[in-house]
Formats: C-alpha cells, structure tokens, sequence
C-alpha cells in the first residue's frame, strides 16, 4: 500500500468531530507550548481527553487551566492512568468505555503541532470508506529542547502493509490519526499488556485486517529531543547501531512473538492473507523453517540491510 501524499495545504470539513487523546507524565516544562500548538490548529472542531500517569510536577495544574480556557469550546477530561507506561496509557484511553466513536488524533505532551495538522490528516482520510479501518501518520521535524531544528522525518521509501507492519513501524504515534472504524476495531482488542509500543501495534493491526494506511511526506509537527524521551528521533549511525543491537540481541524477537501471539488470538479479524502469515510465522520449527516464514509472509524493513539482518537473526535462532 503506497502513501498518498497531500502536495498542497489541505482543509478538512469543519464539521468533522476529532477527539484528541494526551497521555501526560511529568510534563510541565514543555506542556504549555503544545496545549497552545492545538489552540493554533485551523479545524476547529475538536476536544480533548488526558490521561495523566501520576505527575508529581505542575502537569494536572497547567491542563486545568487550558481546560478552562478552552471552556464551551474545546472539552477536555482529564482520567487517572494506569501507570504501566506510555503503551498502556494510550490504550487506556482508545479504550475507554465513554470515549466517542470519531476521529481519533494521538498526542505528545512535549511535541509542537503545527496549524494545519488536523486539516491534513483529516483531508487524507476524507475518500477511505466509513466500514474500512485506516490510519494516517505523517513526519516531523526534530528538534533540540529549544524548538531548533536539528533534523527530519522522512517516508517510508518502500510503501506500507502487513509485510512491512510485521517487523517495523512506521506510522509514528505522534502524528497517528484514525478513522472511527479504526478505533472500533481497536477497541475490539481491547488494551493488551504485552503491548511494548502502542503506535507500532496499531500500524500492525489495522494492516492486519486489511485496513488503509496513509503516510503523509510532509511535516505536521516538531518533535522535540530531550533528555526524558521515552523514544527518540530513530535516525544517524547511533541509532541504527541501536536497532542491530535489538536485533540480534533476541529483544526484537520477543517484541515480535507477542505480537503474534497476540495476532492468533484475533484470528477472526484478521484478512486471509494475514491469518495465513501468522499461523506460518508461529508454526515454524526450527531456523531455516522461521526464515522461510518470513520469506513466505513477504515480511520487510524499509532498510534492505535491516531486513537482512533480521533474516539473520532468525537463521542464528536470535529471532
């Protein structure tokens, strides 16, 4: 499934209802520019849910006082996480009972949206049919903890799909927007705990059963670097060197049988392709049979030599 790019600024339809979901954890020092980056966005028609992990800083403060502001024009509820990380609370709020069935958009508490975030997102969904799930990430622009920009996301060269979804993400949960039969589906699955990254398992998922991703090329937001990212900008020798590391240290693999794991247990949600994939991937004995598998499932990194190296580890039993 190729991107579909936007080439132009694009405006959504004003009467589209978008829930924002921010999961906060000690954010004070950046929370208040974000919160003024969603005042800023162009479609207006949103509101906001948080869960908060047990801050113990001004973060509960600086939300009652935008709640405020925001008063009979933006909504905002505020929940207790659970406070077993960034995965789970996440998909503590897609899950949540009383969360509205519309767009879904993720945010970051230390992140900058730029205007027309929504409107592109938005817009990029607008043609994918009512009943099908779909996603929509876009890229960023990485900064220091000063908003100076230091570098860029970039697309994924060789498209997106299950094979790729299967050993990589790319749909990056800060610009991750979904689609209400994206959310329902999710929902369907409920808020796993052997979840590690929630943006990787809905790529994952809504590939899985045959879902729409959409990858925007342009920058919807400025991704700022500091020194409490649970998850940094996945770029330079450095990190590559970390993902090899993972790889062939057998923590990738684990990250991988979960997933699967998991993946049998929807077996009913999933499309013909996939279930048959799946059900390959966690039968086969032996390393030559996992490569196999991996052949067979036509499973792919965006980097040939990462997807080497994965073969690699799986034909060493690191996978």
């Amino acid at each position: 499934m190729q991107p579909n790019p936007i080439t132009q600024t694009a405006q959504s339809p004003s009467d589209t209802p978008v829930t924002l979901l921010l999961g906060t954890y000690n954010g004070a020092a950046f929370l208040d520019a974000q919160l003024a980056s969603l005042a800023a966005q162009r479609h207006r028609h949103w509101q906001i849910w948080v869960s908060d992990d047990g801050s113990s800083d001004e973060t509960l403060r600086i939300l009652q006082l935008w709640g405020n502001r925001w008063r009979g024009q933006h909504p905002m509820r505020i929940l207790d996480g659970p406070q077993k990380g960034a995965a789970a609370n996440y998909l503590f709020l897609l899950c949540h009972p009383d969360l509205p069935r519309q767009h879904i958009a993720l945010c970051d508490q230390d992140d900058i949206w730029h205007p027309d975030k929504l409107c592109r997102a938005l817009a990029n969904l607008s043609d994918v049919p009512a009943a099908r799930p779909a996603i929509y990430g876009a890229q960023s622009l990485h900064t220091n903890a000063a908003l100076a920009i230091t570098g860029r996301s970039s697309a994924p060269r060789r498209g997106t799909g299950f094979g790729n979804a299967l050993l990589q993400n790319v749909v990056s949960g800060h610009s991750a927007v979904l689609t209400p039969a994206a959310l329902s589906l999710i929902r369907r699955v409920g808020p796993q705990p052997e979840i590690r990254f929630h943006d990787w398992w809905l790529y994952l998922l809504i590939s899985a059963a045959g879902g729409t991703v959409r990858i925007d090329p342009a920058a919807t937001l400025r991704y700022r670097q500091h020194a409490q990212n649970l998850v940094g900008a996945n770029r330079g020798v450095r990190a590559k060197a970390h993902r090899a590391g993972q790889i062939l240290n057998g923590q990738y693999g684990t990250w991988l049988a979960g997933h699967l794991n998991l993946l049998s247990r929807l077996d009913a949600m999933l499309s013909p392709e996939a279930r048959q994939a799946v059900a390959a991937l966690r039968s086969a004995k032996g390393k030559l049979a996992k490569v196999q598998a991996l052949h067979k499932a036509g499973a792919w990194r965006q980097s040939r030599p990462e997807t080497l190296l994965v073969y690699l580890a799986a034909l060493t039993g690191r996978l």
